[in-house]
């Protein structure tokens, strides 16, 4: 029978193209199925331009456009925080970066006001950071969130 059968198939390593169907490295396989999600979430986040494709996210310096969606701000600020956030501090400070992106004037009144609109938008990106794994809410101190991650791309 293993006569029959050798004389009649051919290796596969003998056909064209076969590294196309069969790996010969399993680490080669569990690279490709095991992804990396956080990587490609964080470079998504830090530079969105790579992303949507939109003119006015484009920066030189790394640092993400006032004009960027509400998650890649609050990730941004975030990233300039420590292992405890301040949500009192990161709100301004959010609040402040809309402000610019609005077109509102450093002098006017209403810059940097946290008004109901933007403070709905910012618990958005708040929990879905939460959700994507970067904070968590801290029973330390009930105003402050812990960070759960280091660094960026």
């Amino acid at each position: 029978m293993d006569g029959l059968v050798k004389s009649h198939l051919s290796p596969p390593e003998t056909q064209t193209l076969y590294e196309v169907c069969y790996y010969t490295s399993s680490a080669t396989v569990r690279r490709h199925l095991n992804a990396t999600p956080r990587t490609s979430i964080q470079a998504a986040l830090s530079s969105p331009y790579y992303y949507l494709q939109n003119e006015s996210l484009k920066t030189e310096d790394g640092t993400v456009s006032n004009a960027a969606p509400d998650i890649c701000i609050a990730y941004k600020l975030h990233l300039e925080c420590g292992r405890l956030i301040n949500l009192y501090d990161w709100l301004e400070a959010y609040a402040t970066v809309v402000s610019a992106a609005e077109g509102n004037h450093p002098d006017s009144d209403h810059f940097g006001k946290v008004e109901e609109v933007k403070h709905a938008r910012f618990i958005r990106s708040v929990s879905e950071l939460e959700f994507l794994g970067f904070i968590k809410s801290t029973k330390q101190k009930t105003d402050h969130v812990a960070r759960l991650t280091w660094g960026g791309c």
